[in-house]
């Protein structure tokens, strides 16, 4: 584990055009965050970055007239197996926003939700067209999609982290990108006999575990997760899943046919789509129950 990446939360919001909307981000960042730039940290100049502190951290928010260098988002951007269009859509960006939180605060986590925050604010930018952090290059709803979990007191495990996945001869594997920033090792699953949309969920719910208990995996080490933790992480993988219609998490076995019979004879695949989607809000809404039971 490289440790000069621990706390280092810096990316880019990519634009099709040379431009910004200054007074928009102020405002997305007010209206959806609650976050106030202070009128002293503010100038006249369009162009001009913002420069401000947010709880003690340092925010660096700056256009760029110029494309990411080195092609180097491009090449990110071939990692997003769930966005088809992505590095087609990456190529056409002209300029870009770097967003970097920094400081030397020990809550990483807090740290990362500003920085969270910051970009999915960014990302609603009317020319915005993908979002470049953590080994990736997200599109832009799915990533303000994603940062929603931060309003119902959840991590953001699907801003933070990129869950890769890949297959071979033997079954399929999945990988993490970004465990790194918060201090921990990466993780991957090889081989598994299992389809896409389980293996994100048990990915998923370890990384989830891992963040929220800042707990340090060692050789050997078997993981127990509780009830609250897979409902958290495998609740919200099912409705992004269903919003953003990935397939690969909702896809329906012919088990699940014969179990839902009705669903699909009345409504089809929409509608077991859609089934799924509030599937994962109850499993969500259970998890955050719980978790503030435990706390109390």
């Amino acid at each position: 584990m490289n440790s000069d990446s621990i706390g280092k939360f810096c990316g880019s919001v990519l634009l099709s055009e040379d431009c910004w909307d200054k007074n928009k981000l102020i405002k997305d960042l007010r209206d959806e965050w609650n976050i106030e730039i202070p009128s002293e940290d503010l100038t006249d100049e369009a162009d001009d970055p913002i420069v401000t502190d947010i709880n003690g951290y340092r925010v660096v928010i700056s256009k760029f007239p110029a494309p990411v260098p080195n092609e180097e988002a491009e090449i990110n951007a071939s990692n997003n197996y769930m966005w088809r269009e992505a590095v087609e859509v990456t190529k056409s960006h002209k300029a870009h926003i770097v967003v970097a939180v920094l400081g030397d605060g020990e809550d990483i986590k807090e740290r990362g939700l500003i920085y969270t925050e910051i970009v999915s604010a960014c990302s609603m930018q009317e020319n915005a067209i993908g979002v470049f952090t953590s080994g990736v290059v997200f599109e832009p709803n799915y990533y303000i999609d994603s940062a929603q979990m931060i309003k119902e007191q959840t991590l953001p495990i699907f801003n933070w982290i990129w869950f890769g996945l890949y297959q071979i001869d033997k079954g399929i594997s999945a990988y993490t990108y970004g465990m790194d920033v918060f201090g921990k090792y990466e993780l991957e699953i090889i081989d598994a006999d299992e389809i896409p949309g389980k293996l994100m969920e048990f990915i998923s719910s370890i990384v989830s575990y891992i963040l929220l208990t800042d707990a340090d995996l060692q050789d050997g080490e078997t993981i127990g997760l509780s009830k609250k933790d897979k409902h958290i992480a495998g609740g919200l993988l099912f409705l992004i899943g269903a919003i953003r219609d990935w397939k690969w998490v909702y896809q329906a076995t012919g088990g699940d046919k014969a179990r839902h019979a009705f669903i699909f004879e009345v409504w089809g695949e929409k509608g077991y789509r859609v089934f799924i989607g509030i599937c994962g809000l109850i499993l969500a809404i259970c998890g955050v129950v719980l978790l503030m039971l435990d706390k109390r």
